[in-house]
């Protein structure tokens, strides 16, 4: 059978390799969460800069994502058409060494900031 292509929130296709895979609740309403608070996202930035958004995204598992006024972290140049990422780590390194885990901030006009915690 071959691999069918699901359309995730963030605009990218993915092999789902697995036909009887199904989504538990939980997870159904963190994908419609993240769905609705990205186009918001997208309706306040311009096309390249939500991609770029998105490959900031494609580094991590993401999850509770929002909206804010002010971010929490520590502020780092990556050299995003958005400016500096801010970075709240969490778990530097855990356990194995390769862990890591903490909150996000990207900046958006009208000084808002999206928000989600990330982990690797």
């Amino acid at each position: 059978m071959e691999p069918q292509a699901v359309v995730l929130p963030v605009g990218q296709d993915h092999p789902v390799c697995d036909p009887n895979f199904v989504i538990d609740q939980d997870s159904h309403f963190e994908f419609q969460e993240r769905a609705a608070v990205l186009a918001i996202v997208k309706a306040m930035v311009t096309e390249d800069c939500f991609l770029d958004i998105e490959r900031a995204m494609a580094d991590s598992y993401n999850r509770n994502f929002k909206i804010v006024d002010q971010p929490i972290g520590e502020g780092e140049d990556q050299g995003h058409c958005f400016g500096d990422i801010f970075v709240h780590q969490t778990t530097n390194g855990g356990f194995s060494g390769d862990d890591y885990a903490g909150t996000i901030g990207i900046p958006l006009p009208n000084g808002k900031f999206l928000q989600f915690d990330y982990w690797m």
